[in-house]
């Protein structure tokens, strides 16, 4: 987990591996964390996942609601095969689960054991954001 600015920048220069689509959050032009979004292959291919950071210094403010907006705005319409944006998050995580919720995501249910921290499985709350949401709203 990131938790200062500085360590937002520097897992974002370690951890950009040439990803499909993975942006900087900042705030008055310094970089405070980073948000990214992975396609699914194949038959999965109008799903991806979108996953974020925010340096602790900026939770609360609003910095990752409007973050995650702006992603899911921006890779529906660069991405016309895309047609569901998924967000696993961890289910004791319950700012995390408010931010995509006021993005607009509906919460589908727990996954449980559905990845691993620090070596110890956990559960997952399952959040979506559909197309047809982005358009009727």
């Amino acid at each position: 987990m990131v938790h200062r600015r500085k360590d937002a920048i520097t897992y974002f220069l370690e951890n950009d591996y040439n990803h499909p689509w993975c942006k900087a959050i900042c705030v008055s032009d310094q970089a405070v964390g980073l948000i990214s979004v992975d396609l699914f292959l194949g038959d999965d291919r109008y799903r991806a996942e979108l996953g974020y950071e925010v340096s602790s210094e900026y939770w609360g403010r609003g910095v990752a609601t409007r973050a995650v907006k702006m992603a899911a705005a921006a890779v529906f319409a660069e991405w016309d095969h895309l047609e569901r944006l998924e967000a696993a998050v961890d289910v004791d995580n319950l700012a995390s689960q408010r931010v995509v919720e006021k993005a607009g995501f509906k919460k589908e249910g727990v996954l449980r054991k559905y990845y691993l921290l620090k070596g110890k499985p956990r559960d997952a709350v399952m959040f979506s954001l559909l197309r047809s949401d982005i358009i009727s709203s």
